[in-house]
């Protein structure tokens, strides 16, 4: 002020920690209001406003939102997940398609929903854990086993960390093992139909000095077909079951809860006894040899029991050329076709660390199924 005097003039704007305008005191008013419209105008005044107007909407929902489960369901994550702002999803679309979100394709709604969860994420650096972050850092790390591949993706906005992907596998393992049913969460006990159970090993061969202290398991499903009158009642008491709040506790490695070695059972060969018997079959008298035999003959008037013994008669008689199909064959052609066909459930039974190959790991998952089987009131 002391050099030019009243040539300059100083101007205080409105907004707080706004630093003071300065400009020439002959600078014409018209002039003025033309760079200051022009500024308002330009495409990247207008960018910015809209990203100013993004980030406030981002900010809001995540502030609104409420505290996730830990840890999460999978159907929380589809459909109870706090969703990313409209605004931003049809910012999106408009900028990939040209068009508003209502009326693009399910790949630009895809891409959409990908994209603005990246950005919700970044925006609030990390704070708000979108679904799709959890999501694909589980599949990944299911799919490779890799934790590069995890910490690349990461890196770049696409999924969670390493860590937090073994911070929530851990809680989700603890959080089965503290249910200690034999049911799983997912299996109703009434208006059961049929339910089948299968074990089978679960073996990861880890690299060891001497090739021995590997991980030998037994894992195990149920496959159930019930009625359609308890398919919504399920639904609501395994997500009511899977969404109790839990401390969220950071271990990230699990640690089963064992109870000793399992009782001894016998290692010899106990087969049931099978009567062979032979037939005569076909016009030229040939005798054939029946491998498959019968336990006893009682209860066999039943359909199902039938329906096996025929099979055991054609596999054994009729079966020289091999057009008999194997037993999930047969039933699939002679179960006919029914016009209501509804999905089965399947739900994971409690793994059992003990190798498969052990009598007594054999033994325990036939009395497991029995146990199931019991509570299911299914003979």
């Amino acid at each position: 002020m002391n050099h030019f005097g009243s040539r300059i003039k100083f101007w205080l704007p409105s907004r707080r920690q706004t630093s003071e305008l300065v400009y020439a005191a002959d600078l014409d008013t018209g002039e003025a209001v033309q760079t200051a419209y022009e500024a308002a105008a330009s495409d990247k005044r207008v960018l910015t406003d809209a990203a100013n107007i993004l980030r406030r909407n981002i900010q809001a929902t995540y502030n609104k939102s409420p505290a996730s489960p830990w840890p999460p369901s999978a159907s929380y994550l589809q459909s109870e997940a706090t969703k990313p702002p409209d605004s931003l999803v049809d910012f999106l679309a408009q900028l990939i398609s040209g068009t508003s979100s209502d009326n693009s394709s399910d790949r630009t709604q895809r891409l959409c929903g990908s994209f603005a969860e990246d950005i919700c994420s970044a925006t609030t650096r990390g704070r708000w854990n979108v679904p799709k972050h959890q999501l694909l850092g589980l599949t990944l790390h299911y799919l490779t086993g890799k934790a590069d591949i995890v910490t690349m993706l990461h890196r770049y906005g696409h999924c969670s960390s390493y860590t937090a992907v073994l911070e929530l596998e851990t809680a989700m393992a603890n959080q089965v093992q503290e249910q200690d049913a034999v049911l799983p969460s997912n299996i109703t006990a009434t208006d059961n139909e049929v339910s089948h159970i299968c074990w089978d090993n679960f073996d990861l061969n880890e690299e060891t000095p001497s090739g021995a202290a590997t991980t030998h398991t037994t894992h195990g499903i149920i496959i159930q077909q019930a009625s359609c009158s308890t398919e919504h009642s399920v639904s609501i008491d395994a997500n009511t079951s899977q969404h109790l709040q839990k401390p969220k506790a950071r271990p990230r490695s699990f640690k089963p809860i064992t109870v000793g070695p399992l009782p001894f059972a016998r290692k010899s060969n106990a087969e049931p006894s099978l009567l062979n018997f032979t037939s005569t079959a076909g016009a030229g008298g040939e005798n054939t040899a029946l491998s498959h035999g019968f336990s006893d003959n009682e209860g066999l008037q039943t359909s199902d029991n039938m329906k096996g013994q025929l099979w055991t008669l054609c596999r054994a008689l009729f079966n020289c050329n091999w057009t008999v199909p194997e037993w999930s064959g047969w039933l699939s052609k002679t179960s006919g076709q029914t016009e209501n066909v509804t999905l089965s459930r399947i739900g994971y039974m409690k793994p059992l660390m003990y190798p498969i190959t052990d009598c007594a790991t054999v033994k325990k998952c036939l009395m497991t199924s029995m146990e199931v089987s019991r509570k299911l009131n299914q003979e």
